[in-house]
């Protein structure tokens, strides 16, 4: 059975760092995209209202761009079982998955990171298969279930590797003050953000290579 199929943490890392060296080409060319456009909507919007519209236009091309991305990886790898894309469905998901995990979070930190693994496939099946929201949820819930530990480590570790971003980065503009709150500070925090972005979509989609249906003509790749 497909929930039968087990990953270790270290074979998840593996994994991710070998998509990474596979497709450092259009991670960095999405990575690279998402931060200029927010660096110029910083710059254009400036603070205020803008702000908050800013952040909006930027969520709508980011939704696309970790579609496109995921896609051109999953059909790289030929994972790809359907042409179609189910972006209704990918835009579905993703409310349901940043409610449930927003909110396992907010009341214990353990029930966030759960969630978090049991529905990390859910994007890749989506994208590769051409489902619903629904069906990827279960589908995910099910394959995860004999490995939703050792995916829960590499989420642990993707989330304190942020807090830790954000807290240097953090720093780093407290000690420069104004003076660092230009074009620099905009980059560096914007390009954070979209390589973290990029990571998420790694962790994804090397999770759905090693626990999908047909994951195990692939279980010899990343040994």
């Amino acid at each position: 059975m497909q929930g039968q199929i087990r990953v270790s943490a270290g074979e998840i890392f593996g994994a991710i760092s070998e998509l990474a060296r596979r497709h450092v080409g259009v991670c960095a060319l999405a990575a690279g995209f998402m931060t200029v456009l927010q660096v110029i909507l910083d710059l254009v919007l400036g603070e205020g209202e803008g702000v908050a519209f800013g952040t909006f236009i930027a969520g709508i091309v980011n939704f696309f761009v970790t579609y496109r991305v995921t896609e051109q990886i999953l059909r790289s790898e030929g994972l790809m079982t359907v042409w179609s894309r189910s972006y209704g469905a990918m835009f579905g998901a993703n409310i349901l998955t940043t409610l449930g995990v927003g909110l396992g979070f907010v009341l214990l930190f353990v029930p966030g990171l759960y969630l978090l693994a049991r529905w990390s496939m859910v994007s890749p099946i989506i994208v590769a298969e051409g489902v619903t929201a629904s069906q990827a949820l279960s589908r995910s819930w099910e394959a995860t279930r004999s490995s939703v530990w050792s995916i829960a480590v590499v989420y642990l570790a993707y989330v304190l590797f942020f807090v830790m971003l954000l807290g240097g980065i953090g720093v780093a503009s407290a000690a420069t003050g104004a003076e660092g709150q230009g074009v620099a500070s905009s980059l560096v925090i914007n390009g954070a953000g979209s390589l973290l972005g990029i990571a998420g979509i790694l962790i994804a989609v090397a999770v759905y290579r090693s626990l999908a249906a047909g994951g195990a003509q692939y279980e010899d790749v990343f040994a």
